[in-house]
């Protein structure tokens, strides 16, 4: 498949359009939402629908994004919201988003597919400036994988 032919499948993709646009605007312009969610997990549910009537109204498939796994884990001086992601296929979708507080300050992270065929690590600020943080495990296929690689020290 050549870059053009995915350039076109992103444009109508539901995984780039949720981990690239709508998650992390509503992230950074309302942490507080995501931030409620660490001791309160029914949140969650409740933003992410929003976010998927939001999507749908737009014109995405999110049927196979209702149900997402997700877990809660705090360390040290960061706690999150790990998001695995379904129907990652093509590059750069993603299988797992963070979205973290690192000493109360909002941190959004993404395992991007590589056309190297592995996840690497990325990140997103308030602008949507794209950080490219490379192959920082060797994988990333697990909750465990994508809080390591946010935590390499761990």
């Amino acid at each position: 498949m050549n870059s053009v032919d995915n350039t076109n499948k992103l444009r109508s993709s539901t995984n780039y359009y949720f981990c690239n646009v709508y998650l992390p605007d509503l992230f950074f312009h309302k942490p507080e939402l995501f931030m409620d969610c660490l001791t309160n997990e029914k949140r969650i549910h409740e933003i992410l629908n929003v976010i998927f009537t939001l999507m749908s109204g737009d014109g995405f498939d999110t049927k196979d994004f209702t149900d997402l796994k997700y877990e809660i884990r705090r360390e040290d001086d960061i706690s999150g919201i790990l998001l695995a992601i379904p129907n990652s296929t093509i590059e750069p979708e993603c299988n797992f988003v963070a979205l973290c507080f690192r000493n109360d300050k909002p941190r959004y992270y993404e395992s991007e597919l590589y056309a190297e065929g592995y996840y690497g690590l990325c990140s997103r600020n308030k602008e949507r400036a794209h950080m490219n943080h490379g192959r920082v495990i060797d994988d990333i296929k697990t909750f465990d994988d994508m809080w390591k690689a946010i935590n390499p020290n761990k």
